[in-house]
Formats: structure tokens, sequence, C-alpha cells
């Protein structure tokens, strides 16, 4: 699979599914890339990057010395409460706004319902898929929660990336906004075996089926 700056691509898996092995092989030796770390610690998705050679920062520089820039931008959550949450918003809120004004970035959102419904992102990602393509802006967000999440991180992606799953009213919302046989999907989705997945290109309607390859340690 290629995507060009400015596609959007969505991932959705359970734990366990390959969801983040995949999000990682699509991303981590693209230039300008910034992954959004929404939790404080989290051994299993940033490790990998940081041993790539990624930077883990509380401060976003859009205009970085390098061109070959990749960073974790990980602003924290210091308290559990409403004032944690609404100064994570914000840290997030104004790296994003940093993005959209110098163009050219492809933004990770690992947990696409957390930043768009918990910290009340929502309208700010909607604004980056449906119109970031004018500031060669991509979204790859990923998510565990297909029914929970603003419709446009299906129906503005270019390539989808659907795991397994087994609860008939996510497999309905995944198949009715894919953009192809959504008879198929439906059919397929459930019966997928752990770590492969149906790609979609919602572009020409593409069905393909693979599969994760994930290492043991």
């Amino acid at each position: 699979m290629r995507f060009r700056q400015g596609e959007h691509i969505t991932i959705v898996g359970t734990t366990g599914s390959g969801k983040t092995v995949l999000e990682r092989e699509i991303v981590w030796d693209l230039p300008f890339t910034a992954l959004l770390g929404t939790k404080n610690e989290d051994v299993e998705l940033y490790d990998p990057f940081q041993d790539r050679g990624w930077e883990l920062t509380k401060n976003f520089d859009p205009s970085p010395p390098r061109d070959d820039s990749r960073v974790i931008f990980r602003p924290g959550l210091s308290t559990p409460d409403k004032r944690g949450l609404e100064r994570q918003r914000q840290a997030f809120e104004e790296m994003l706004l940093e993005v959209w004004n110098y163009g050219g970035w492809r933004v990770v959102a690992d947990e696409i319902w957390y930043l768009a419904v918990r910290l009340k992102l929502a309208d700010t990602f909607e604004t980056f898929w449906s119109a970031g393509r004018s500031n060669h802006i991509t979204v790859v967000a990923a998510t565990q929660l297909p029914v929970q999440i603003p419709l446009m991180a299906f129906d503005q992606a270019t390539h989808l990336f659907l795991f397994r799953n087994t609860d008939r009213y996510r497999i309905n919302r995944m198949a009715e906004f894919a953009g192809a046989d959504s008879g198929e999907l439906r059919r397929l989705i459930p019966t997928l075996p752990r770590h492969e997945f149906v790609y979609v290109d919602t572009r020409t309607g593409l069905l393909l089926r693979s599969m994760v390859m994930v290492e043991r340690g």
C-alpha cells in the first residue's frame, strides 16, 4: 500500500489484533511525522519508535532543522481530573494548530477516540480530514471503538485497515462507510483470524486480505 501526502488512513482493531504493529510499519520511516502520545507511559507504543530514533518530546517544532524529523509528542496527563484533561487538550490543540499552519506533516493518532471524544478535539480532526489535503497533511488514525469516533475517520479516509470484530453493530458501521462491497465486508470481518485484516482502497473499492507479521520475544 502506498499513499500520497494529504491522503488519510484509518485502522480499526482490538487489543492484540496487530493494529499498533501495522501502524508502525506504515509510518515509522517517514519524515515529518508526529505520533500523538496520549499516555504518560506506553512501552509497547513508544519504545519501538524510540528504538528507531524517534524523539520523545513535550515541545513541538513544526519547522525542525532536520528534514527527517520524527517525533512522539507527549504532553502528558498531569492529573486525572478535568483540569488535567483540559491542560492536555490545550497542549494537543496548540500542537495541531502549528501543524495546520505549517503544513506537510503526518499526524498519527494512535487512539483517535481519546483525542476526538475524551479531549473534545473532534472539530479539529474533522477539519484535518476534510481540508487537510490543501495543507498537505495526512492523518493516520487508529481505534478500537469504530462506533464512537467521528464518521469522517471512515468516509474521508483513502485507506482503511479493518481487523476482526464480532460485534454486529460495529461490523455494520465499518461496512457501511468503507466505500466497498459492504456485504463482503460483513462476511469477512467476523471470520478473520488474529493478525489478519481487510484493506480497503476507498477510491476504487478494492478489497485485499492480508496479515501483520508479529515478532515473538
